[in-house]
């Protein structure tokens, strides 16, 4: 009997391998990043839900926004921008954080599950590792 693939259990995969991502390779974590923002540019597109206007991440997308704003112009006004353009692919995170809550905030997550998962895989990892 096959799975049905559904919104739900593609975040949860994603999140899943968040971890796993992080612990191997930043770039893979990158990756799943940028998968779970594009998950949640598909709800903006397919649900018309604003994570600006949505009640529950309005406050978390304006801090992040503003965040990103404040630290963009201290680079700006700074003396040592050079230096601190490195920053900004850092710094851009919180530009996409609120797509990303969004990809979460729509899907039917079990976080008891995952929490699980990730400490076994971390333990895993962490005996591997010594």
């Amino acid at each position: 009997m096959r799975l049905p693939i559904t919104y739900s259990s593609i975040v949860n995969t994603l999140l899943f391998l968040f971890p796993i991502g992080i612990l191997n390779l930043k770039i893979s974590g990158d990756f799943i990043l940028l998968l779970l923002m594009l998950m949640g540019l598909y709800t903006i597109f397919e649900d018309k839900i604003n994570p600006f206007k949505q009640i529950e991440l309005k406050l978390f997308s304006q801090l992040c926004v503003t965040y990103f704003s404040v630290v963009i112009l201290s680079i700006i006004v700074s003396d040592k921008r050079l230096e601190l353009l490195h920053f900004s692919s850092r710094v851009s995170y919180f530009l996409f954080a609120p797509l990303v809550a969004l990809a979460i905030y729509k899907a039917n997550i079990n976080f008891i599950d995952a929490i699980k998962f990730n400490f076994d895989l971390l333990s895993v990892f962490n005996k591997r590792l010594r």
